[in-house]
């Protein structure tokens, strides 16, 4: 995204939310739940990239730069948390999994 190049057009998304909570029990038995801030959101993405789009995936997680997906059920924009190791599933493809941290539309 902070170069607008496309990486790849093979992708799938799935949102993820990540509540920050604490519980206790009271004396009387009852349950206490306080939820602590706002809810992490992340992307867990899948996705095959060739040669060129395995170096800007590597590139852009360590530049920490910001990355826009756009599919047909909407536009995520977000930096790379995790990147997993790529599997080689073709001569010239590869597959990995990636968690970006939602960053806010532009």
């Amino acid at each position: 995204m902070d170069t607008n190049e496309e990486i790849t057009p093979f992708i799938s998304i799935l949102p993820k939310q990540e509540v920050t909570r604490t519980i206790q029990k009271t004396l009387d038995g009852a349950t206490h739940i306080q939820r602590i801030g706002q809810p992490n959101i992340s992307y867990e993405i899948t996705t095959y990239v060739d040669e060129v789009g395995k170096e800007k995936l590597m590139y852009a997680e360590d530049k920490s730069s910001l990355l826009k997906a756009d599919l047909e059920k909407g536009v995520f924009y977000g930096r790379i948390t995790s990147l997993k190791d790529f599997d080689n599933v073709t001569r010239n493809y590869y597959k990995t999994a990636i968690t970006l941290a939602k960053e806010q539309e532009e």
